[in-house]
């Protein structure tokens, strides 16, 4: 049998995040890392494109791809993910998705208001300012420079754009833009939607937590893992939202080593002397201070310097150096591993051949845990995406991991 839904993320914590809404009621999603995915038994299939940083063309074609193939398949539903603030090839992966279902419309609900992110006459505003306005209208490598939705999606798909209001009749052709500002507004649009048998959808993870109550899937709750003592924090992420929490962590006791230009950007990198160094130091710290980061910079003007490589192929080899390190400490550490930013977590699972993993649970919004094996032992993982969450993210996982221990 196929998957009931498939849900196409951008990048690998958006895929976590979302699938993650399924998994606390009972469902199973299980998460992939490529559109080559080979489908199981899982009820919701979640496929990362890793388009977000790709060319609006690539990403359609991705997008179409694997929702193409799904249908053949049998799948019924489709959910496009969307990244919360409106980054990466939005109006160009709604195309792809609409096309390859062959729907006449796509419901498309971009609000998250657990997390301060909401729709008003169609501008989307992140903590009451618009996005374009917010640190995430300047992130490094996608900059949101359009609050508007209903002019961001004109200017980059080829359908009918037009706003709608929660609780309204569905009626029209193209992409149907929804305001959200609160819980119930989210609530609202979902009775809609499974009133008029909607089965095209978009939305960040706020309002995939609305899926369950939808689709009518059969659910057995999973069991949520035992955290150990200890937390290794992992980050490539030069957001704002990141580094503010970081310095956070670290004013409250958290130690932190900071990976150096040739670290972070050194070609095969894992076989240098310069690598067997920063895994014996990281290992070396943890065991005097077991609240410990792993960050790549200590402000943002660090990052961006000349550099040989483009900006895609920086971030690529950052992630990928960042990533190997991580898997060689967790193999004698025995802890748990915070990664943030989707890069990373993608590349940590692709050096530890991971092809796809089973979300369990969400501990504060946006947070995921998942379960991995690693010769024989069991590591738990947490993973966010680094343009979000509170300043003190990183301390309320720790007190988590203190409340489990007891």
């Amino acid at each position: 049998m196929p998957p009931k839904l498939l849900i196409i993320a951008d990048d690998y914590t958006g895929a976590l995040d979302t699938g993650v809404q399924l998994s606390k009621h009972g469902i199973s999603a299980r998460v992939y890392s490529g559109i080559d995915a080979v489908f199981s038994d899982e009820q919701a299939a979640v496929v990362n494109t890793s388009s977000r940083h790709l060319t609006s063309d690539a990403a359609k074609s991705a997008v179409f791809e694997i929702a193409a193939r799904a249908k053949r398949e049998g799948v019924e539903y489709f959910y496009k993910k969307t990244d919360s603030a409106l980054r990466g090839n939005l109006g160009a992966e709604l195309d792809g998705l609409l096309e390859a279902a062959g729907s006449e419309r796509l419901c498309f609900i971009p609000a998250y208001p657990a997390l301060g992110r909401v729709t008003k006459n169609g501008i989307h505003y992140i903590d009451g300012v618009r996005v374009s306005d917010s640190v995430l209208g300047n992130d490094p490598f996608t900059p949101v420079s359009e609050s508007d939705i209903i002019k961001l999606l004109k200017g980059q798909c080829g359908y009918d754009v037009t706003l709608k209001t929660p609780g309204f009749p569905i009626s029209g052709r193209g992409i149907l833009v929804y305001d959200s500002g609160t819980e119930e507004d989210l609530k609202r649009v979902a009775q809609t939607i499974l009133r008029y048998g909607e089965k095209v959808l978009a939305g960040c993870a706020g309002f995939a937590a609305q899926l369950p109550f939808i689709i009518d899937f059969d659910k057995s709750p999973l069991k949520s893992p035992k955290p150990r003592r200890g937390l290794l924090v992992v980050t490539g992420s030069v957001n704002p939202v990141t580094l503010a929490q970081l310095d956070f962590a670290e004013n409250r006791g958290f130690s932190s080593i900071t990976l150096t230009g040739f670290q972070k950007t050194a070609p095969n990198f894992q076989i240098s002397p310069e690598y067997l160094k920063l895994t014996a130091g990281i290992k070396d710290n943890f065991h005097v201070n077991d609240r410990l980061i792993i960050r790549s910079v200590t402000g943002e003007q660090d990052y961006i310097r000349p550099n040989e490589l483009n900006s895609d192929s920086l971030r690529k080899r950052i992630a990928k150096n960042i990533a190997e390190t991580a898997a060689s400490v967790i193999k004698t550490l025995d802890t748990n591993l915070f990664i943030i930013g989707g890069d990373v977590l993608k590349a940590f699972l692709e050096t530890l051949g991971i092809a796809s993993i089973v979300p369990l649970s969400e501990p504060l919004p946006g947070i995921v845990i998942f379960e991995i094996s690693i010769s024989g032992e069991k590591r738990v993982i947490f993973s966010k995406s680094g343009g979000f969450g509170k300043e003190d993210v990183i301390i309320k996982i720790e007190e988590y991991i203190l409340e489990a221990e007891k």
